[in-house]
């Protein structure tokens, strides 16, 4: 979250700048009908979300422990299924 709030400030302040500039040099009037037009050296320049690569490890960490807890689970109804089967094969004597 931190990363979208720092992407959040840098647009906010580059539409900030790029509008000032344009006011200043007379092409921007959005009071006369928005005749701007950005074109696509403008676009190229808007600054890009780039995802932070460390969520990838914890992604991994979190699978490991699912995989893990998974297998402790299988074992433990295998273990109670072997169980259940041996009682069954007993005999009971009145």
């Amino acid at each position: 979250m931190s990363a979208v709030e720092q992407h959040h400030q840098k647009l906010q302040h580059f539409f900030k700048t790029e509008i000032v500039k344009a006011s200043q040099a007379g092409d921007f009037s959005p009071c006369n009908g928005c005749n701007a037009k950005p074109t696509l050296t403008d676009l190229a320049t808007i600054p890009q979300f780039n995802m932070p690569t460390s969520t990838i490890p914890l992604a991994i960490w979190s699978l490991a422990l699912l995989f893990l807890i998974s297998f402790g689970l299988a074992i433990i109804t295998k273990r109670r299924v072997t169980q259940i089967g041996l009682a069954d094969a007993q005999q009971v004597v009145v």
